[in-house]
């Protein structure tokens, strides 16, 4: 928003006069809040301009050209001379390219001759060519596109679990030479699934598989419930049996009628009003 009766645009400003003009019209306090108000403006302009050449790009609309500025760097390296969002994105001659070629993991051998600040850079330079990668997944995954080589994605995955291992193993070295004892573990942090509801209470792998496994356990408990069912219906019966030969033939081999029946108390069922017969061996 321009102030009344001066319509330059505040952050265009190019020469000392025009800021000195600006400045002596308007309060600083004012001026001040238009440069926020357009500076926002103007990142969000510019957010949204790089992700358009990024859509442009993956669907053939716009030249390989305009993608990226002449004077950009790098990405293996850890310094850049002009910081812009398009140093998150691929070389635009990989876009469409069925494969595209890369080199191997770092071994456990070759990190654990480097120094510290080696690892910490070499770190800092996997993390964003991954990002990179995962920026340009997502991109190909809304173009409808087939991301190139995504083998890439596990080979800095793999690097990185490397590095946290041979720094865990120095960390593990110092400890037990200074204080004796081994190194605290390191802590896993997992991450959260956006698209789950409940992803702040369970965690993200249990988030997938909790359905099935609650079908699973009410099968399994159904399936008990049954199994219960039919050994009581079983041991009824097998109690009403031996009770029936206890009325008719009170004196027979109790061994043996408890070896047949032993689910059944044969000493506890000569005491129950149904075993007494029409003899005079009664004993309940």
């Amino acid at each position: 928003m321009s102030p009344p009766g001066y319509r330059c645009n505040y952050l265009m400003i190019s020469s000392s006069v025009q800021l000195k003009y600006a400045i002596q019209n308007h309060s600083c306090a004012t001026w001040m809040t238009w440069i926020r108000k357009d500076s926002v403006i103007i990142v969000q302009n510019k957010i949204r301009n790089s992700y358009e050449k990024v859509y442009s790009v993956l669907s053939g609309n716009a030249s390989s050209r305009s993608f990226r500025p002449a004077n950009s760097t790098s990405f293996h390296t850890t310094s850049f001379k002009s910081s812009n969002l398009m140093q998150f994105f691929d070389d635009p001659k990989n876009f469409g390219a069925s494969e595209v070629k890369s080199g191997r993991s770092w071994t456990v051998d070759e990190l654990r001759i480097k120094s510290n600040i080696d690892l910490q850079k070499l770190w800092f330079v996997l993390l964003k060519e991954r990002n990179m990668l995962l920026t340009m997944e997502y991109n190909c995954r809304e173009a409808c596109r087939l991301f190139p080589s995504p083998e890439r994605i596990d080979k800095i995955q793999d690097s990185m679990t490397r590095l946290e291992q041979v720094i865990h193993e120095r960390n593990d070295a110092y400890w037990q030479l200074e204080i004796g004892e081994e190194a605290p573990k390191p802590r896993v942090e997992k991450t959260l699934d956006p698209n789950d509801p409940l992803a702040a209470i369970r965690d993200p792998i249990e988030a997938v598989t909790q359905v099935k496994d609650r079908a699973t356990l009410k099968f399994q408990y159904l399936i008990k419930e049954k199994e219960r069912r039919l050994k009581l219906k079983q041991k009824r019966l097998h109690e009403r049996e031996a009770m029936m030969l206890l009325k008719y033939f009170p004196n027979m081999d109790k061994e043996a009628l408890q070896a047949k029946y032993p689910d059944v108390d044969v000493e506890k069922l000569k005491f129950v009003k149904k075993t007494r017969g029409s003899h005079e061996f009664n004993t309940a």
